[in-house]
C-alpha cells in the first residue's frame, strides 16, 4: 500500500490476495514499480499514481524480480531467472517497450 505520510489515503498495489514486494518510485514519482506473485510467478508490474492504472512490464518466460527504475526514469531494470537457474539483468526501455540485456553470466545476478 501507499499512502500519505500522515498515513491518510491509502492506496493498495494490488487487490490483496497476492504478494507485492519491493516497490519502487520512480524519480519523478508519478510511477511505482513493483513485485507481485499475483500470477502464480513473481512479475514485475508499473503502476501510474494517478490514475491507479496497473500493467505487467513485459510478459517474459521465468520469473521477473527486483524491479528499479533508471535515474532518468526512462527504463525499468530487473532480474529475470530462466529454467536453466540462471538470472541477469535486463533494462526495459517504458517508451519502446525494448528489452536490453545487461549482464551475461551463470550465477545469480540481482
Amino acid at each position: 500500500a501507499i499512502m500519505d505520510q500522515d498515513g491518510a489515503n491509502v492506496r493498495y498495489l494490488s487487490d490483496g490476495r497476492a504478494i507485492v514486494l519491493t516497490p519502487r518510485f520512480s524519480p519523478n514519482r508519478q510511477e511505482i514499480t513493483y513485485m507481485s506473485y499475483e500470477s502464480g510467478q513473481p512479475k514485475v508490474y508499473l503502476l501510474q499514481i494517478e490514475t491507479g492504472q496497473r500493467e505487467l512490464v513485459g510478459n517474459f518466460p521465468g520469473m521477473t524480480f527486483a524491479p528499479r527504475f533508471s535515474p532518468d526514469g526512462q527504463k525499468v531494470i530487473m532480474s529475470l531467472l530462466r529454467d536453466d537457474g540462471n538470472s541477469n539483468i535486463f533494462a526495459m526501455d517504458l517508451r519502446s517497450r525494448s528489452t536490453t540485456r545487461l549482464t551475461n553470466s551463470t550465477s545469480i545476478d540481482t
